[in-house]
């Protein structure tokens, strides 16, 4: 018996924000040699819906969890302005020395409150944090 194809996920045209808009962000930040995400609404308004959508899988935590799978990233319902999650990935040292790609690249999306779909593609790339410990 022939196997079906997935269906492909419905594709949102991402429009950015406006200035009265829901805004988030999403950043990588290095604390105590601790590597974190961090999904930040810098906007004046409720973001709702959230969901970030990973290029490629993250691995974190000594190379044990997949970062990207967490259920937080498939469908938060809100994020107040303001409002910041960090989610840990792993320390710094530990995860440039792992065999797996550097880059994080990653889909974030979300509506307004009027159904108005809305977000932006981020790139970090995990090496700056290559010279971190030299600088410090």
């Amino acid at each position: 018996m022939a196997r079906s194809k997935p269906a492909e996920p419905k594709v949102i045209r991402l429009t950015p924000p406006g200035p009265d808009d829901p805004e988030v962000l999403l950043d990588v930040e290095c604390v105590d040699e601790r590597l974190s995400l961090v999904l930040t609404n810098v906007g004046p308004v409720t973001a709702f819906r959230v969901r970030v959508d990973f290029q490629r899988p993250l691995i974190g935590v000594g190379g044990e969890v997949v970062v990207s799978d967490q259920r937080l990233f498939r469908m938060l319902p809100m994020l107040r302005p303001g409002q910041e999650i960090r989610v840990f990935i792993d320390t710094r040292q530990a995860l440039l020395k792992r065999r797996q790609a550097k880059v994080i690249l990653a889909t974030v999306s979300y509506h307004t409150r009027t159904k108005r779909w809305l977000g932006e593609r981020f790139r970090h790339d995990l090496r700056m944090w290559d010279d971190w410990g030299a600088v410090r």
